[in-house]
C-alpha cells in the first residue's frame, strides 16, 4: 500500500513541502498547517525517481529514451536523446505526459522541477 502524502500550491506557485494538516471548507477554499491559504493539493504518486526523490503530481521530469534501429523504443547502449514529461492525474491514475509513445520506467527518471515554479521548463512543448 502506497504511503499517501501531499504538497500544497500557495496562491502565488509557491509550493509548501511539509503539509501537516489540511483544512477544506464549504467556499472551496483550502488552508494548511493552521494557517495558510493555497490554491491546490498536489498528490505523491507513490514512486521515487532514479535519485530516491519523491515524484508529486505536477512533477516534470526528464528521461533517456533509447531509440533502436528499427525505430521502436528499448534498451540500447547508446542513448539518442532526452526528453520531458510531466506527471498528471488522468483517467484515475497518475501518468507521465509526453510527445510520442514511449514506455516510461520512474526509475530511470530524474525530476528536474515542477509545472508550477518551472513552468518554462515545457512551456515550448
Amino acid at each position: 500500500m502506497r504511503e499517501i502524502k501531499f504538497r500544497a500550491v500557495t496562491r502565488e506557485g509557491k509550493i509548501i513541502k511539509d503539509v501537516g494538516c489540511i483544512k477544506f471548507f464549504e467556499d472551496g477554499s483550502i488552508i494548511v498547517n493552521g494557517e495558510i491559504p493555497v490554491e491546490k493539493l498536489i498528490q505523491y504518486v507513490g514512486l521515487k525517481d532514479k535519485n530516491g526523490k519523491e515524484i508529486y503530481e505536477g512533477d516534470i521530469i526528464q528521461f533517456q529514451l533509447d531509440v533502436l534501429d528499427d525505430g521502436s523504443f528499448g534498451n540500447s547502449l547508446k542513448p539518442r536523446y532526452f526528453t520531458l514529461a510531466k506527471v498528471i492525474f488522468m483517467a484515475g491514475a497518475f501518468r507521465f505526459e509526453c510527445d510520442g509513445n514511449a514506455p516510461l520506467a520512474h526509475s530511470a527518471c530524474e525530476i528536474i522541477g515542477n509545472i508550477y515554479e518551472d513552468s518554462h521548463l515545457i512551456d515550448n512543448k
